[in-house]
């Protein structure tokens, strides 16, 4: 997606410690404790009930089993045949909610684009309409599903800079990704016994590689609830220290600086993801 010379260019700047990349941060409405699309409002401290009652909520507008205890993934992203993976669940939706039946397994994609249909006709063609629920993009149900959802589904062949992985943990969603670009950037393996990390993670881009990573945020799902809410907890607080305009705009401020800018110049303002490069 970008040019060879390009990436050559900011690949030697990046090792010669001449370019710096500044990641984008959520806009401040993404917040369970403010959010006005969710049915209850939430924190890190209270988010077992918060989570409960908007996954109910969710369940029932949109004709889903409603069930507080149903494992919910959340398809945040385009439904696209480029970036966004949509091919590789399209491969695996049967057998993944056939595998976790039981555990009445749910998936909301909210989304549009040109998988949007696939998606629909595999929901139609094996009877998965009480399990699976494909809507078109809107606001409200968008803001909604990162409020009920367990977890995010992004397994993007690509992500330049992306914000749905870091908005998940905020709410307490934990992301299934593709460990590429701004995912690599903003995610790391969970891990209990470290009480590291934020999310599951794979590196080959196969339906086998999300299905393991499925598999593994499953596993996470069926421990005693009072390890899993702790973590979450964790992950929120993390979330917000980590994922916010300051400091992203003390590192672009940092930046600036080290390009000899005595202070962001005019015509960097309002760009939300940028290379710099202050040795030549």
């Amino acid at each position: 997606m970008v040019n060879h010379s390009i990436q050559t260019e900011i690949s030697n700047k990046v090792k010669q410690g001449c370019a710096s990349g500044i990641l984008n941060s959520p806009d401040l409405s993404f917040s369970p404790e403010t959010d006005t699309a969710l049915l209850l409002n939430y924190d890190k401290d209270n988010h077992v009930d918060g989570k409960n009652a908007n996954k109910l909520y969710l369940q029932k507008k949109l004709d889903l089993i409603q069930n507080s205890h149903a494992p919910l993934l959340f398809w945040p992203s385009r439904l696209d045949r480029v970036q966004n993976g949509s091919q590789l669940f399209a491969t695996i939706l049967y057998d993944v909610v056939s595998k976790y039946w039981d555990q009445y397994m749910e998936i909301v994609f909210i989304a549009d684009g040109e998988f949007q249909n696939t998606m629909r006709e595999i929901v139609e063609n094996f009877n998965l309409k009480n399990r699976v629920a494909v809507c078109r993009f809107d606001e409200t149900l968008w803001h909604l599903s990162y409020g009920a959802s367990d977890f995010i589904l992004m397994p993007s062949a690509f992500e330049p800079g992306c914000l749905p992985q870091m908005i998940g943990p905020l709410y307490g969603s934990l992301p299934i990704a593709h460990n590429t670009g701004a995912i690599h950037d903003t995610i790391d393996q969970l891990d209990i016994d470290n009480n590291t990390g934020n999310g599951f993670l794979f590196s080959q881009f196969n339906s086998n590689g999300l299905y393991q990573a499925i598999d593994e945020a499953m596993a996470f799902y069926c421990i005693p609830r009072s390890v899993k809410d702790c973590q979450i907890k964790r992950i929120m607080e993390q979330s917000y220290a980590r994922f916010n305009y300051s400091i992203t705009a003390a590192y672009f401020h940092q930046c600036c600086m080290a390009a000899g800018f005595q202070s962001i110049p005019f015509f960097l303002k309002g760009i939300d993801w940028i290379v710099l490069f202050y040795k030549f």
